[in-house]
């Protein structure tokens, strides 16, 4: 790894976690009014008792409560206090990240759609985030133009549309809803479909689409998109090279941006294939040895130890984390 310059950083099981993971950890606790915690909930650990104040994220359009805890955006400032760039880049729909953007690390820019749409920090100061309409244009060919986003999914003009139409006729479940540059095949819970049916659709998609896996469902977009293209076209945009990036991921549709970078912090690994490729090259992944909020904050640690980044981390007992 070089000085790192830049980090890219999933969100759902990178820093953002949801019940299922914690309630296996410990315990999230709403506090009465009397106390003085710092946002009304935390997330004790069953093991170690130490607890950790959290943040609620807005329910999302499948329904998730997610939760981010306060250590993390104050660790992510201090990784941008010392001038390195931070960069969310996620799978979700632009709509459910507008919806959580108040609640989450501030960042130089934020990346949608599994790649598809990049909003940066407005050098104008004139709105909060502005798109990058070159990167954006890069997909017209196969996702349709910027105007064509207005229209419904089956009214859009373009082949990723096309073959959108044609999986909905063949009776999948497809979820397009506040997508503009991809589509998310739901695979599970469709009566008669099989896992291989799916994997004949995905291999025969026409030339110029691509495909990964985002949360046990098939995500279907522009080949010129993808957070790996993301990744590189930011990072070179910035003047830096993939020797002074990393980042911080846990799901099969990082894999080829954590290949592309010069290594991978994973809080947690939620797909086989990502166990897969850290036994393969180990080397390039650094595994916490926790999930939930503490791997998460393991991995930041582990990035601020590597750039010599001075953290004072200390969380504290249950019996002293409303005194914050």
């Amino acid at each position: 790894m070089g000085n790192i310059k830049i980090i890219f950083s999933d969100i759902d099981g990178t820093f953002v976690h949801y019940p299922k993971t914690l309630n296996e950890l410990g315990e999230i606790q709403t506090l009465e009014e009397s106390d003085e915690g710092p946002t009304g909930l935390q997330f004790v650990n069953k093991t170690s008792g130490l607890c950790h104040p959290l943040i609620a994220l807005p329910t999302s359009s499948t329904g998730q409560q997610g939760y981010l805890s306060l250590e993390t955006l104050k660790m992510v400032r201090r990784l941008r206090e010392e001038g390195i760039i931070f960069v969310i880049i996620s799978g979700a729909r632009y709509a459910t990240i507008l919806e959580r953007y108040p609640f989450m690390p501030l960042a130089d820019a934020v990346v949608v759609e599994n790649g598809g749409r990049i909003f940066e920090s407005d050098p104008e100061f004139l709105t909060p985030l502005k798109e990058d309409a070159v990167w954006r244009a890069t997909h017209a060919a196969m996702a349709g133009s910027v105007h064509e986003t207005s229209k419904l999914p089956e009214d859009r003009q373009a082949p990723l549309w096309d073959v959108f139409r044609k999986t909905v006729a063949d009776k999948w479940s497809v979820d397009a809803r506040s997508y503009t540059t991809l589509f998310r095949i739901k695979g599970k819970g469709d009566e008669g479909k099989t896992t291989e049916q799916l994997q004949e659709v995905l291999g025969s998609l026409p030339e110029g689409l691509a495909t990964s896996v985002n949360l046990g469902m098939a995500d279907v977009y522009p080949a010129t998109s993808g957070k790996h293209n993301a990744a590189r076209y930011i990072t070179e945009k910035r003047g830096f090279t993939a020797d002074q990036a990393v980042c911080m991921c846990d799901d099969d549709n990082d894999l080829e941006m954590a290949a592309y970078v010069s290594h991978a912090y994973l809080p947690g690994m939620s797909a086989d294939s990502v166990r897969e490729a850290v036994a393969k090259n180990p080397s390039r992944f650094s595994v916490s040895s926790v999930d939930g909020v503490e791997g998460t904050h393991e991995a930041l640690c582990a990035i601020m130890e590597h750039m010599g980044i001075h953290y004072e981390y200390k969380p504290l007992q249950q019996s002293s984390c409303s005194l914050i």
